[in-house]
C-alpha cells in the first residue's frame, strides 16, 4: 500500500511544524511470498518548519524497516529498521540510527504503540501511546514522547493519516 499523510503538530519549542509522510509497504508482495506474518516498507518523512524557521530547519529521513504480525487476533506487530537524516547540518548530532516498534491491539479499532528510535539528535526519541482506527484508510495516533537526549525534547503528539 501507500500511505500519505500531511500532519501539522507544535512542538516542544512550541513551534508549528507541516510533517509530508511518504511511504510504501509490500503487504500485498509479503502475505504471497512470506505467509508467516513478515512485511517490509521504505519510505521518507519531510519535516517543514511552519513558524520559528529560524530556529529550526527543513529535513527529511528516509528509513526502512522489517516487521512480523503474529497470528492470533489481539496478537502484538513487532517492527525493527533503519533511518538516515537528510539535509541536517553538521551539528544536529548523528545522522543515523534504528528504530524500534510495538503494536499490541487492545480493542478491534484500538492499538497501544510504542517506538524508540536512537540517535543523539532532534529524532531520537521513546514514545508510547495509543493508534485509533477511524476508518478503513485513516488513522489517529495520540503519544507522549521522550527524548534520548534529555527532557528538552519532551512532548506530546497528535497525528491524523489517510492512506490512498
Amino acid at each position: 500500500f501507500l500511505a500519505l499523510a500531511l500532519v501539522c503538530f507544535v512542538s516542544s519549542a512550541m513551534s508549528l511544524v507541516a510533517i509530508l509522510i511518504l511511504g510504501a509497504s509490500n503487504l500485498g508482495f509479503a502475505k504471497a511470498m512470506f505467509p508467516t506474518g513478515i512485511s517490509i516498507s521504505a519510505g521518507a518523512v519531510a519535516y517543514l518548519p511552519v513558524s520559528k524557521r529560524l530556529v529550526s530547519d527543513a529535513l527529511a529521513t528516509a528509513y526502512v524497516t522489517g516487521g512480523k504480525q503474529f497470528k492470533g487476533t489481539w496478537a502484538p506487530k513487532l517492527t525493527a529498521g533503519a533511518y538516515q537524516l537528510i539535509g541536517a547540518k553538521r551539528d544536529s548530532g548523528s545522522k543515523r540510527g534504528l528504530v524500534f516498534g510495538i503494536e499490541q491491539p487492545l480493542h478491534r479499532r484500538l492499538s497501544f504503540i510504542a517506538d524508540w528510535n536512537t540517535g543523539n539528535n532532534r529524532f531520537g526519541y521513546a514514545a508510547a501511546g495509543l493508534s485509533f482506527a477511524l476508518t478503513k484508510k485513516s488513522y489517529l495516533y495520540s503519544a507522549y514522547y521522550v527524548g534520548n537526549s534529555g527532557r528538552g525534547n519532551n512532548s506530546i503528539g497528535i497525528y491524523y493519516g489517510r492512506y490512498f
